[in-house]
């Protein structure tokens, strides 16, 4: 279960409550994809130009688009990145977060997703102005 985490930051002390309900904990891990898993994210991806965003367009209520897979719902971003970046798995395995450079948060474009640490997540929420709670 997260609990609330403290970012020490040139900026301010700032204490951020995470909930990571679609994000796999520790130990949870997906299995290698299959054809039909793939067939399944791929039915749910508007799919553009190559630098363009890739937007999910399952769950249109939710900012993040979500996808059920092998019993779990998984942010569409991070199977993105599981399924393009082999190399980061285990990055996503310990739950670190993911990042959107195009500042979308549908889009599932390989290119335009970082995998990075929480403290980097922090930094680039604040220097973009998308803080919204008080800081102490």
């Amino acid at each position: 279960m997260c609990g609330p985490t403290v970012c020490y930051d040139t900026y301010a002390t700032i204490e951020v409550q995470l909930t990571h309900k679609y994000l796999p904990q520790r130990g949870h891990t997906l299995k290698e994809l299959t054809q039909k898993d793939l067939k399944r994210f791929w039915s749910r991806i508007q799919k553009r130009g190559r630098y363009d965003c890739w937007t999910s367009t399952s769950t249109p209520s939710a900012p993040y688009g979500m996808i059920a897979m092998h019993g779990r719902t998984w942010l569409a971003h991070r199977l993105s990145v599981w399924i393009h970046r082999p190399q980061d798995r285990r990055m996503l395995e310990r739950g670190d977060p993911v990042l959107h450079q195009c500042d979308n948060p549908r889009c599932v474009n390989p290119m335009h997703l970082v995998v990075a640490t929480q403290r980097q997540n922090v930094r680039e929420m604040i220097n973009k102005g998308r803080w919204r709670w008080e800081t102490r």
